[in-house]
């Protein structure tokens, strides 16, 4: 969730904007998360794109080990799904900062 909020971060000029964001996002992610909203009752597209949003399967997999009663092992797609979103948005961030330090130094 770090990366991806330094990855966010770095598409906006204003400071402000991140936070705007996501407050608007933040329901619609809780809803499609599994959460709220049974995943059954859900348009399979919102389903698929929630996927790339990293608290959705960290809050699928929470729920299956602390409601449901799941072993560790039946997380684990959820756990390499992290890890792959992690990845993802580690190197869009890093991306990001360099883009933005060019910016910046084409600037002054």
């Amino acid at each position: 969730t770090a990366a991806v909020g330094v990855a966010m971060s770095t598409l906006f000029t204003r400071r402000d904007l991140p936070t705007q964001v996501l407050l608007l996002i933040s329901m619609p992610i809780l809803f499609v998360s599994g959460f709220v909203w049974p995943i059954a009752l859900i348009p399979e597209p919102l389903v698929l794109g929630s996927q790339f949003i990293p608290a959705v399967p960290a809050i699928m997999g929470m729920l299956e080990l602390n409601q449901m009663g799941a072993s560790w092992a039946s997380v684990i797609p959820k756990w390499l799904q992290l890890w792959g979103l992690f990845a993802v948005f580690f190197g869009l961030a890093m991306l990001g900062i360099k883009r933005r330090v060019r910016l910046l130094a084409e600037a002054n």
